[in-house]
């Protein structure tokens, strides 16, 4: 759920539970929970900050025998109080409800903050702003701190579109992308629906999100089945809901769906591969909305290169007026670099991101048909054809060939040794005039010429044999590399030796140049 959808949730969540009194918390799947509140009859809102989610629920989800500590920390300070507000940072991912409880005769209040950011996102219990609880441990949320909200965005209310704005983001080349990094509330799916609505100028661009807050205040719900997503306002080939809960509980991940699994013993493989993949949606989503921050950090790159002479080490800010937006801004700095590295390394952050970009949508849209065609499974039975997106047993694993290695050199076979008994294998099985190789005063391969029918080994046989020696060993590859060489009985192992020791007892010395 993007901002928008939060909001347009929100008016049918403050509708359903705002004044009532909080009867249970319950966190049937980690990380998603379930707030039981009484206001005229029972309602249940669901609030999972990883899954984006904020919504009343009709879904029966059940319950662990046992709570977390978190659970029954919620349960000792909401339990028994009355909600009292429900409200949104604007336009953001962040909930707050706040809940009035009286305590040996007094009226308390603490508030549950919900952010819902993916897989970053956190639920928090305050009193008084000050943090008693959460679900993520989180350096800016320590318990006993105050609580520290997360940033506003720079970005512009949709109400705010001015028509400057509106012909930049038409101008770009993906302008779905261009708005989501310019407008706040709006995520991807929401963007590329309003441009489905043919908006050609800046004058429909404002018209159309001007229409999408008007429908959060009053939401025409809709599922479109083909990306199991609802919205809140009508979409093409969507199919209209009674209400926005309904459409969002259609839509809950199947990996929230646990109780069903036992059911069909034949689907938990298809329900397992499409939790797997709905995974990876939201977290290349995440990443896509990480991505659109890649023009804030290169215009932020722009003002230290400006500024480059004023920074010095040990800066760790930037405070500067931003010409292009005419307005100030503020630029984190790392205090080991000066102005210029501080800009280049702001340069290289923006450049990797947008390098990435269009390979994480490519994967997005391969992971998203295959996510369609396993709901597809599942609604059509366990005989339709997913299996080659179905978790794949393992192959048996092929224990490597026993022996010491071998390569082939202008005809001659050469033995190299990859283990300390490989080693000994090399040595045990030589001819007494075969040639041993080994790196001098270091650890390494015994490597080993056979001779065969030949009568004498050539140069270059001998130098190649050599630099599998050095290569083979812990000598220093960046200079050159000393190698003892001799006929394999000149070479003898130790009694009671340990595993790949050797003595030489007359050899020769070959340098290579690796």
């Amino acid at each position: 759920m993007d901002g928008l959808s939060i909001a347009a949730s929100l008016v049918e969540v403050r509708h359903g539970i705002e004044g009532g009194l909080l009867r249970s918390v319950h966190e049937p799947i980690p990380g998603t929970f379930v707030f039981g509140v009484y206001a005229g009859q029972t309602r249940r809102l669901l609030l999972s900050p990883r899954e984006a989610r904020f919504h009343l629920t009709a879904r029966s989800l059940d319950n662990p025998a046992t709570p977390s500590a978190f659970v029954m920390q919620l349960r000792k300070h909401l339990v028994g109080g009355r909600v009292t507000a429900l409200s949104q940072m604007p336009w953001e991912r962040v909930v707050r409800l706040t809940i009035v409880r009286v305590e040996d005769g007094g009226r308390r209040t603490v508030d549950v903050v919900a952010e819902l950011t993916g897989t970053r996102g956190n639920l928090l219990l305050l009193g008084d702003d000050v943090v008693l609880g959460a679900l993520r441990r989180d350096p800016r949320q320590l318990p006993g701190k105050p609580y520290v909200g997360l940033e506003a965005q720079e970005k512009l209310a949709p109400t705010r579109v001015d028509s400057t704005t509106g012909v930049e983001v038409l101008s770009a080349v993906d302008p779905a992308h261009a708005l989501v990094r310019r407008v706040a509330g709006l995520g991807l799916p929401t963007a590329r629906d309003l441009f489905e609505r043919e908006v050609r100028t800046a004058e429909e661009l404002q018209r159309g999100l001007a229409a999408l807050v008007a429908w959060t205040s009053q939401p025409e719900p809709h599922v479109v089945r083909s990306d199991r997503r609802a919205t809140f306002y009508p979409v093409s080939g969507g199919e209209a809901h009674a209400t926005f809960a309904a459409a969002l509980d259609e839509t809950l991940p199947v990996s929230e769906l646990a109780t069903d699994w036992n059911a069909e013993p034949h689907r938990v493989p298809i329900q397992q591969a499409l939790a797997k993949r709905e995974r990876t949606i939201r977290s290349l989503e995440s990443w896509l909305h990480d991505a659109d921050a890649a023009d804030d950090i290169r215009r932020k790159a722009d003002l230290a290169m400006l500024h480059a002479a004023e920074i010095g080490r040990g800066a760790v800010r930037l405070v500067a007026h931003d010409p292009a937006r005419r307005a100030w801004a503020e630029v984190e700095l790392d205090p080991a670099l000066d102005g210029r590295e501080n800009a280049r390394r702001l340069y290289k952050r923006a450049k990797k991101l947008d390098r990435g970009r269009p390979g994480v949508m490519a994967r997005l849209d391969r992971v998203r048909a295959e996510a369609s065609r396993l709901r597809a499974a599942l609604d059509g039975g366990a005989d339709a054809d997913v299996a080659d997106l179905l978790p794949q047993a393992r192959p048996a694993r092929v224990a490597p060939a026993a022996g010491p290695r071998r390569v082939q050199i202008e005809g001659y076979t050469v033995l190299i040794g990859r283990s300390a008994r490989e080693n000994d294998a090399v040595l045990r099985g030589a001819a007494p005039h075969d040639i041993w190789l080994h790196a001098l005063g270091v650890a390494g391969a015994h490597v080993l010429i056979r001779l065969g029918e030949h009568v004498e080994v050539p140069a270059s046989v001998l130098g190649e044999a050599a630099r599998l020696a050095a290569r083979h060993s812990r000598a220093d590859r960046r200079g050159k590399v000393a190698v003892t060489y001799t006929e394999a009985r000149n070479v003898r192992k130790p009694k009671g030796g340990a595993p790949g020791l050797a003595i030489v007892t007359r050899g020769s010395t070959l340098t290579v140049d690796l």
